[in-house]
């Protein structure tokens, strides 16, 4: 179905403009993501809705939005494979919250390590995706950094709060996956260079 509305709005928009094949290699991969990420995050709210967990959905979305958006990470070659994902990451990350306890020390320690490997391996981009030049990427780097040091800032002024309670598990696992993410892609890189010799 979703592929279905992406071939429709594709070549609607690659029939009426003169565009050059990686112009629609972009548009292309744009409609994908965006069609996708809106499809998947709806079929996840109405989960967490039927969970009574509307709120809970939203502050993991916040926190997915500010990271996940420019730091990248762990990409999936199927979209069922990439929904499933999402369905993880948003229940684990509720899971987590209700088992585990949150205290200062476990935020400080998390933003920390975060900030660590934010800088060291972010962004973590899909090899589907086209190349962005290194200023891009610098930028990405920059914003998932500051987003960061806002969550750590907020905390510090806000206190004990349910967004926290829940959020900082969500950047638990989106560390992890961070990690992950960049091990699949070297390993994708090494694969891909091993075969053109």
């Amino acid at each position: 179905m979703h592929t279905l509305i992406i071939d429709f709005i594709y070549s609607k928009i690659s029939s009426q403009k003169d565009l050059s094949l990686d112009e629609k290699a972009m548009i292309r991969y744009s409609l994908e993501v965006i069609i996708n990420t809106f499809i998947k995050l709806f079929m996840v709210f109405i989960a967490f809705l039927l969970m009574g967990k509307a709120l809970e959905f939203f502050y993991i979305l916040l926190c997915v939005i500010g990271l996940r958006s420019f730091s990248g990470g762990l990409h999936f070659e199927s979209f069922t494979g990439c929904v499933a994902f999402t369905l993880i990451y948003f229940i684990g990350t509720l899971i987590l919250s209700h088992l585990l306890p949150t205290t200062d020390l476990l935020i400080y320690m998390t933003c920390f390590i975060a900030f660590a490997i934010t800088l060291l391996f972010a962004p973590v981009i899909s090899p589907k995706r086209p190349k962005y030049p290194i200023q891009k990427i610098r930028r990405f780097k920059m914003a998932s950094l500051i987003f960061i040091i806002i969550y750590l800032g907020a905390y510090m002024v806000i206190g004990k709060h349910a967004f926290f309670e829940v959020t900082v598990w969500g950047l638990i696992i989106h560390i992890t996956q961070l990690i992950i993410g960049k091990g699949v892609n070297y390993h994708v890189e090494k694969k891909t260079t091993y075969n053109l010799q």
